[in-house]
């Protein structure tokens, strides 16, 4: 299994800035593109934010479709508030996906 160590990869404590979001997207990318499951390890990180998780994983459930995200992305070492926030993350993203063609739809018609 492949392992993305969010703590080594962005070289800080603190996951909360989007840029480091993309660098780690890319990376799960790479690995969902190829069918090869990831885990993210969040070991060893002290606080993450929205602004983080967003671009990281968030935008994960935007590009592809549930079923394939929660096949091959994983995640350890989370803790619960953090989980929260994640969750909050992905519900947002599938709703902004769910929502694109009536917004779409809307700038139109309007």
């Amino acid at each position: 299994m492949n392992i993305i160590n969010i703590k080594h990869e962005i070289n800080k404590n603190d996951a909360i800035s989007a840029e480091d979001g993309k660098l780690i997207f890319e990376k799960i990318k790479s690995f969902i593109d190829t069918q090869q499951e990831v885990i993210v390890d969040f070991e060893g990180i002290d606080l993450v934010l929205s602004t983080f998780l967003n671009p990281a994983i968030g935008q994960l459930y935007y590009l592809y479709e549930k079923n394939t995200v929660n096949t091959f992305f994983h995640y350890r070492n989370l803790v619960d508030v953090d989980e929260q926030t994640l969750d909050r993350v992905i519900q947002n993203a599938l709703n902004q996906k769910e929502n694109k063609p009536s917004i779409n739809k809307g700038l139109i018609d309007g």
